[in-house]
Order: structure tokens, then C-alpha cells, then sequence
């Protein structure tokens, strides 16, 4: 059994090795199918584990209440409506009310101008409260965090994104500098870390971030906020407490049955489903570009595995006239046909992995490897192999050898 095995691998590589080019296109017929199905495959895992990383540096156990709501009128398009209802009031009576809540930050944003000498940036400005960094995961590259006092007592002192910063500095120290934000002085007294676009799609780099009540006094004068953060025990208590505000919000803002809410809420855990359904999707897409790419490599091998039967009566022929018997002819065909589509898939696996370092690397992604992707190339590369090596296989061993060779 061993013998007949070596002599057929041996006849399987000469033969395929006499068809060069022909044997190359098979394989990488079968090789773009592993390719896109392996690297998709990947760039969804490390994608996920982005997505999960952004949570986790986004903030731990967060909810967010944004003052407004979205609408989707027609054709796929998202409208968000702002308001003005929600106050500060609502915020704390959520922090004294609600059992599993452990900490509540209002805050407000506005985009405003600012400059620095005769460079202008546009500024996603935000007014925090003291416990918006600790809520936020957030860390300083240059200067320090905003002081107690300087919370209290109102002061026009600024942290700068580190995109601002490049932008209006760069190689000049920031600190002690004043910047005008809306023809108003602010001294820069940190610079935050880069951090990048973070869940909401929000720019981190471009913001700005200044005392809250300097925020809403100073240069607002208004007395709603846009947003307020609400951190909770655990994660198991995301949702119920999520739906416990917006019981508070509408009963605080007199929201009637079937009217609409003034106000959006969004656990940090629908923020990662909504960037894994994304991925989910393109995934999808991959994969079912993956399997066209193998049913039409599987059927390019099973028309060559056709022709080389007819091509090869001869050897045949004589093959069986020295003592081959129809199971040797069954294996030398099922071998060569197993050849191709597995050696596509080793190939494709190979340069799936490069093509993903290099897509981690110059991404910024974290390296990741779907495990299940590369088992199922294999499986599906060895059914395809027998899919197009059984009937040619088949077909070849019933070849008379007695015709076959008075037609030499």
C-alpha cells in the first residue's frame, strides 16, 4: 500500500511538474479563495480587538446621555436633532436616584475657532467636570491636568488634543502659552496624549477640553448641557440602569406615552455591537467573495482534471498493461487534484499572513490570527480536491487499456 502511495505521489509531481503553467494557475485559482477568506477573516478579528480596546480606553462601564435625538427620514440618512431640555438637575437626580450608578460628569461641546499667533484650527471644545479624566481613561503627554481650583474657581485654563497641538505648535512648548478660543484667552496648561477617533466617531486629538462651569458661564452663558457621562457598578448593570434613565428622563422632562424622546442613551456595550455589526458585515462580504473564488478555482481544477484525462489515455494504457489496477489510477488522479487545491491553500495562508502583518502594522490594528479561518481553508481545499479529482478519477479508471493503447 505504501509503494503504490509513493509511486503515485512520484507520477502525481512529474506529471504536474510537466504542465507548468497550467499547474500554476490551478493553484492559484485556489489561492486567491484562501487569501480573501483568511485575510478578511483576520482583519474582522483584529478589528474586534480594536473595537474592544477603544471600549476599554473609551471607559469602563459608561453609559452616555446626549441631549437630542436621531432620526432616519429616508434613503439610509441619520439625522441627529439637538435640544436644549437636558440640565444639569437631571444628571444628579440620576446620581442620587439610581442604585448601581457610581459617578455622574456633565459636560458640554461646541466647536469653536481658535488660534495661536496667525494659526487657526477649528476646536472640538468641551467643558468637563473633575471626574471626566479618571471617567475617560484620559492621560497626559505634556503639562498636567486642570486643578480643583481652577474648577471652582472658573478659569479660562485649557487642555489641548494632541492633533490641536501639533497643529498650532509644533516643536514650540505649549505651556503657559495663551490661545484664543472664540476671541477668548486660555493659557494651555497640558497637552493629552494621541488617542485617536474613539467609539461615537469623535476625534480625540482635535479637542479641547476646559472647566465645565467656564464652559457654561463664560463663554456660553447657558443653562443646559449637551451630554452627561454616567458610570455604573458592573457590566451587568449597563443595561437596566440604561433603561431606568430614560424612565427618569421622560418622567423629569413630561414625555407622554408614544411621543418621542428629547434625549438619546447609549451603553458603551451598543457602541461595540454597532462596530461589530459593521465588521460583521464586511466579513460577510469577504466570505462569500471567498467561496466564489473556490467554486470557480474547483471548477477551473475539475475542466483540467478533464482534459488531462483525455490527454493521457496513452499513459493510462499502459499503465494498466504493467499491472496498475483501476484503484492506482483512482489515487494518481484523486493526488494530483488533492495537489492543487491543497498546495493553493498553503500558498494562500502564507500570503494572508503577510498581507496581515503589514495591514496590522501600517494600520495601527493589533495583530490577530482567526484560527477557525485558516482550519476551514484547509478542509474546504481538501473537499475540493476530491470534489474535482473523483469523476476524472473515476472516468480514467475505466478507460479500456487495450483501446487506449491501439489508438497509440
Amino acid at each position: 500500500m505504501l509503494r503504490s502511495i509513493t509511486i503515485n505521489l512520484i507520477l502525481t509531481i512529474k506529471n504536474l511538474h510537466t504542465h507548468k503553467i497550467r499547474t500554476l494557475l490551478s493553484i492559484l485559482g485556489i489561492a486567491f479563495g484562501t487569501l480573501s477568506l483568511v485575510v478578511v477573516s483576520n482583519i474582522t478579528e483584529m478589528m474586534k480587538k480594536k473595537v474592544e480596546m477603544e471600549a476599554d480606553r473609551y471607559g469602563k462601564n459608561l453609559i452616555i446621555v446626549n441631549a437630542g435625538t436621531s432620526l432616519t427620514p429616508g434613503r439610509g440618512r441619520t439625522v441627529f436633532l439637538p435640544a436644549k431640555t437636558l440640565k444639569i438637575s437631571d444628571a444628579i437626580e440620576v446620581k442620587n436616584s439610581l442604585p448601581n450608578v457610581l459617578t455622574v460628569s456633565p459636560s458640554f461641546s461646541k466647536t469653536f475657532p481658535m488660534r495661536y499667533k496667525e494659526k487657526t484650527v477649528t476646536a472640538n471644545t468641551v467643558g468637563i467636570t473633575p471626574n471626566f479624566f479618571e471617567l475617560r481613561n484620559l492621560k497626559i503627554f505634556i503639562g498636567r491636568f486642570l486643578s480643583s481650583n481652577e474648577f471652582e474657581n472658573n478659569e479660562k485654563k485649557a487642555i489641548l488634543g494632541y492633533k490641536i497641538y501639533e497643529n498650532l505648535f509644533g516643536n514650540e512648548d505649549p505651556l503657559g502659552k495663551h490661545v484664543l478660543l472664540f476671541r477668548a484667552p486660555f493659557e494651555v496648561v497640558g497637552v493629552l496624549e494621541p488617542m485617536g477617533v474613539d467609539l461615537t466617531g469623535n476625534d480625540q486629538d482635535n479637542m479641547v477640553l476646559i472647566p465645565f462651569n467656564t464652559m457654561i458661564r463664560r463663554v456660553l452663558n447657558v443653562d443646559y448641557i449637551s451630554s452627561f457621562y454616567v458610570q455604573v457598578t458592573t457590566l451587568d448593570s449597563l443595561n437596566p440602569t440604561k433603561e431606568e434613565i430614560k424612565k427618569l428622563l421622560r418622567m423629569r422632562h413630561k414625555i407622554l406615552p408614544g411621543q418621542r424622546d428629547d434625549f438619546t442613551v447609549q451603553a458603551i456595550t451598543d457602541l461595540v455591537s454597532i462596530k461589530n455589526e459593521t465588521t460583521e458585515l464586511v466579513s460577510d462580504l469577504g466570505n462569500t467573495a471567498s467561496i466564489l473564488s473556490y467554486s470557480i478555482g474547483g471548477l477551473g481544477i475539475l475542466a483540467i482534471m478533464m482534459m488531462t484525462v483525455a490527454e493521457r489515455k496513452r499513459e493510462i494504457g499502459i499503465r494498466r498493461a504493467c499491472g496498475a489496477t483501476k484503484k492506482d489510477i483512482i489515487l494518481q488522479f484523486l493526488f494530483e487534484a488533492l495537489f492543487l487545491t491543497v498546495s493553493g491553500s498553503l500558498l494562500g495562508i502564507l500570503i494572508s499572513m503577510v498581507i496581515t502583518l503589514l495591514v496590522s502594522h501600517y494600520a495601527f490594528y493589533p495583530f490577530a490570527i482567526s484560527i477557525i479561518s485558516i482550519f476551514i481553508s484547509i478542509f474546504l481545499s481538501f473537499f475540493l480536491g476530491l470534489f474535482a479529482g473523483l469523476y476524472p478519477a473515476k472516468k480514467a479508471s475505466d478507460i479500456d487499456p487495450i483501446r487506449a493503447l491501439q489508438e497509440i
